[in-house]
């Protein structure tokens, strides 16, 4: 091989790293793209598995933009078929919301302040009584979750609790949000208690542990 071949041989070795590295370069921005695009795609009819909680409610405190051809519908979900046993979902319904009119969500409760609770230093029990609260809104997004501080819970027998309309002024300041009216403001959503100490409830007689209960909503044996 003479000086001139062996030249460009070697330069060709050289370029053709940086031709690939090109190329995966491309194939992973194209991969990206199409992940993008099926991300905005969300089907009425959907079934999967998750990796997360199946709790529907975790699904009802979004607004969801559900792309159909050219057409974008901002909605929200009103009804959902999970298995939290089996972490799937088998059925999503949607219904459109309107800015200007009312539609309600069930908004997620977020506990805050744990670490600096009296209550909590002092060995008591401290948690969340519900973990969502409806909310009805108007505006173009509902609001985000509400943060529970529970930094000043103290404990006294038998119980502490804070209440729903301590989180008032985490509405939206235009009012275009508000607690449903199905609520009552004095409504307990976080607890302090000593564990063992508050008389239990029996459950009522036709209660069906969600966690045996199958797709066709029969009780598992």
């Amino acid at each position: 091989m003479v000086r001139s071949e062996m030249v460009n041989f070697f330069k060709q070795q050289q370029q053709q790293p940086h031709h690939q590295q090109q190329q995966q370069q491309q194939q992973q921005q194209q991969q990206q793209q199409q992940q993008q695009q099926q991300q905005q795609v969300v089907s009425y009819y959907r079934s999967s598995t998750v990796d997360i909680q199946c709790k529907e409610w975790v699904f009802k405190a979004r607004l969801f933009r559900l792309h159909i051809g050219d057409t974008i519908e901002h909605c929200i979900v009103k009804e959902v078929k999970a298995d939290p046993v089996a972490r799937s979902i088998s059925f999503l319904g949607f219904e459109r919301h309107y800015e200007g009119f009312v539609s309600e969500v069930f908004i997620p409760l977020t506990l805050l302040g744990l670490m600096a609770c009296p209550a909590y230093h002092k060995g008591y029990h401290v948690e969340l009584a519900r973990p969502t609260v409806p909310v009805q809104f108007v505006g173009k997004e509902p609001p985000p979750p509400f943060l529970v501080d529970v930094s000043n819970l103290h404990y006294s027998p038998p119980y502490s609790a804070i209440t729903l309309d301590s989180l008032q002024s985490q509405l939206p300041a235009d009012g275009t949000a508000r607690f449903s009216p199905s609520i009552n403001p004095k409504e307990e959503i976080a607890w302090a208690y000593e564990i063992g100490t508050l008389p239990e409830v029996p459950l009522p007689a036709d209660y069906k542990d969600p966690n045996f209960i199958d797709p066709s909503k029969e009780l598992v044996d």
